[in-house]
């Protein structure tokens, strides 16, 4: 058995209006080749699909598109092994964020801020 890394691409739809950002989500697959693996990203991309009503009372769904990547783990999930990677055309400087905007640390620092307050900033 071997790991794969499979970034799944969800989009988000509000009502009927598509949200023009996907979402790419990198999770983890175990298959023993990579037909099954292939079979088993698309299984966990199905599962990622779900919907609610917002605020506003509009139907809000996340909507499985497909695979943006699936590549063989050399190894397996330990400690910083690397699970995917690409290259920006953003200057390193720009892609590096401080501390407290890095999604572990933001969720738990906005977790009381209503969503004006979120917008805002």
């Amino acid at each position: 058995m071997s790991w794969y890394s499979a970034v799944l691409v969800l989009e988000c739809v509000i009502g009927r209006q598509s949200q023009q950002e996907p979402e790419l989500q990198v999770r983890l697959v175990e298959a023993s080749h990579p037909d099954e693996a292939y079979t088993l990203a698309l299984e966990v991309g199905a599962k990622a699909e779900h919907s609610y009503r917002n605020h506003a009372g509009e139907e809000v769904s996340w909507q499985f598109r497909g695979l943006y990547e699936l590549t063989q783990l050399t190894g397996g999930p330990a400690h910083g092994v690397e699970v995917h990677s690409w290259r920006s055309r953003q200057s390193p400087r720009q892609l590096v964020r401080p501390r407290e905007q890095l999604a572990v640390f933001w969720f738990d620092a906005s977790k009381q801020k209503t969503a004006r307050q979120l917008l805002d900033d």
